[in-house]
């Protein structure tokens, strides 16, 4: 494979200009399919990282889980039985790009969208590449439906919010521009690497010492955000990803809050995932930025089980749940530490529950010195 996108390479530099484009977009499609080959023969290199920087903890002082959901995992903390990524698929458009400092209008020959990396509700994010520029230089696209003017509005509020933001563990927002056909889109660093959610899937459940590394960068990245007026509200694996080099960050702010800006659309409305959303929320009571915290818990409880809470219940259900229980069913198999940590973000009354900046300073993530 790496034979014939060089061949396409060599062919791009003697190329007539008007298929330049035409021939980036399938090199930039041959290189998605051998990086898919690549992640379908070696571990990924995210949580490899993540692993290595776990071994600097002193997780002996710690209680360990032995359950056999730590046998997907090599002693250097590899995972095994990796699976096939998925394909990608070329789009190209012209756009007017809107960075902070000054507007830059591209041509249309100028950008191309690679693979999809994304749907949903509100439209589709799309891993893209600004001709001119170096080959590494890959960016994601947030493209929002054209017709839904809904949607839109919540996109400006979107950019509004993510455009102030600059943290090593949030994802970087790059600019915004205006489609052919009026839609806005969001453009923002590529991670390249999976979200929590996607790891989940292929490997279930994580050894505790990995789990500590993803909060920690978690945490730094919800104290940021919670200096700078912003509430996530949307705090789940799905929204976490992890880089090649083993950078976690919290992306998609599309629900998100911030004092700065003013609310769009929600107004009393609940917003987020039912089986991570805070019980005050669902109750419509005043809230702060507490709610991530507890969004953080249940996020932490499916990295550390496999399992979120109330699993077994539909949205609907787990809603009633969150509001009816105390806290959510804590699991004797975890470890003292983690098990307290995770009673402290579901602390039921949320003036009371702890700080991304006092979480920090947890046990679970501050291992005793050894006797």
């Amino acid at each position: 494979m790496q034979h014939v996108v060089k061949a396409f390479n060599d062919a791009a530099e003697s190329a007539d200009p008007k298929r330049i484009v035409d021939i980036l977009g399938l090199r930039l499609q041959l290189e998605n399919l051998l990086l898919d080959s690549r992640k379908s023969l070696e571990v990924p290199r995210s949580l490899e990282h993540l692993s290595k920087a776990s071994q600097h903890l002193n997780s002996q002082s710690r209680g360990s889980n032995t359950s056999k959901r730590a046998q997907n995992f090599h002693p250097s903390g590899r995972m095994v039985a990796l699976k096939k990524g998925q394909g990608s698929e070329i789009v190209r458009g012209s756009v007017t790009m809107a960075p902070k400092d000054k507007s830059i209008e591209l041509k249309q020959d100028q950008f191309i969208l690679g693979q999809i990396l994304g749907r949903g509700g509100y439209g589709t994010v799309y891993l893209a590449q600004k001709l001119g520029t170096d080959d590494s230089n890959y960016v994601a696209i947030k493209q929002f439906h054209t017709a839904d003017t809904q949607q839109n509005l919540l996109a400006a509020k979107e950019q509004k919010i993510w455009e102030g933001l600059d943290h090593e563990n949030v994802v970087k927002y790059e600019g915004c521009f205006i489609g052919d056909d009026g839609d806005l889109n969001l453009v923002s660093e590529y991670v390249d690497g999976w979200s929590l959610a996607r790891h989940l899937s292929r490997y279930s459940a994580f050894p505790e010492d990995l789990v500590v590394e993803i909060a920690r960068q978690v945490l730094d990245g919800l104290e940021y955000l919670h200096n700078n007026g912003v509430i996530h509200r949307d705090l789940k694996p799905a929204n976490v990803l992890v880089s090649q080099d083993g950078k976690v960050k919290i992306t998609d702010f599309g629900v998100s809050s911030s004092a700065n800006v003013q609310t769009l659309g929600y107004g009393n409305a609940v917003v987020g995932t039912p089986w991570y959303i805070a019980p005050e929320m669902v109750e419509q009571r005043p809230y702060t930025n507490s709610v991530d915290i507890w969004s953080l818990g249940c996020t932490i409880l499916e990295l550390a089980t496999g399992k979120r809470p109330y699993h077994e219940l539909n949205g609907v259900q787990a809603l009633f749940r969150m509001v009816k229980d105390k806290q959510p069913t804590v699991p004797p198999t975890l470890s003292a530490d983690l098990q307290s940590f995770l009673r402290d973000c579901w602390v039921r009354e949320p003036h009371s529950r702890p700080s991304a900046a006092e979480l920090k300073n947890h046990p679970f993530l501050t291992p005793s010195e050894p006797s």
